[in-house]
């Protein structure tokens, strides 16, 4: 019997939880929402009530952790976070009217009303900072990459089997053809065209050069090396 009660699926906005959570409901035991009754978004240690009420002030992680709860904290790559994120800011409020990228990507930036940042990219620094500061010590956690998720969610899958039980009579391939057969919200792209746009090739039509050099500068590299992202050092633009 696995120690695991509950499987909480935590990140940012735009790095895949729902697709995550949609995965461990279809699959997993592993559900009891009373032990981590906080937003799966919230940044820690100020973790915000579920379901969220807008007057809430924030509560603290616990000193002592969370038991019997693992932690699926979803990670996507900086350099197409920040391109979703800047399109579809959700809690995100920017200092700038304009929706162009670049100058986004350099604005000031709210979260929940509540936290600032520098720029975007500190937001995603900072997502993965608190969790290893205030999870890692005192819980189970597990990063999963969403572009890991998408391209070979069966591998993915199997390495959750080691701390959650399976569902019994759940075949993973039909739950993998269901959940991967529609994107997970409407804007969303997925098969091919995701693919397409989450390739490195892609970000060299669609980000100018000094916004990928731009957003190189702000990535923490001991985060992109934690998470085995290459780093983005594109030749100066010819004018």
């Amino acid at each position: 019997m696995s120690r695991i009660l509950h499987c909480q699926v935590l990140g940012p906005f735009n790095s895949g939880t729902t697709l995550m959570q949609m995965y461990v409901g279809n699959l997993f035991q592993n559900i009891e929402p009373d032990c981590f009754p906080y937003w799966k978004h919230s940044l820690p240690p100020a973790l915000y009530s579920y379901p969220r009420i807008s007057a809430d002030e924030p509560v603290q992680s616990q000193p002592q952790g969370f038991p019997g709860v693992l932690f699926v904290c979803m990670v996507r790559s900086p350099y197409f976070w920040v391109g979703s994120s800047c399109r579809h800011p959700y809690d995100l409020s920017f200092h700038t009217r304009t929706k162009d990228l670049g100058t986004r990507l350099r604005s000031p930036v709210v979260l929940n009303g509540r936290q600032r940042f520098k720029n975007i990219m500190q937001v995603w620094n900072q997502y993965y900072h608190q969790y290893e500061a205030f999870l890692e010590p005192d819980n189970e956690v597990v990063y999963i990459r969403l572009e890991d998720l998408v391209r070979t969610p069966e591998s993915v899958i199997k390495n959750l089997d080691l701390f959650l039980e399976r569902k019994p009579r759940i075949e993973l391939k039909h739950v993998i053809d269901k959940v991967t057969a529609v994107p997970t919200k409407p804007q969303n792209a997925y098969g091919e065209v995701w693919e397409e746009k989450n390739r490195m090739a892609y970000l060299s039509r669609s980000i100018s050069h000094s916004d990928l050099a731009y957003i190189s500068h702000q990535a923490d590299q001991q985060l992109m090396q934690k998470y085995a992202y290459p780093l983005v050092w594109p030749s100066p633009e010819i004018c």
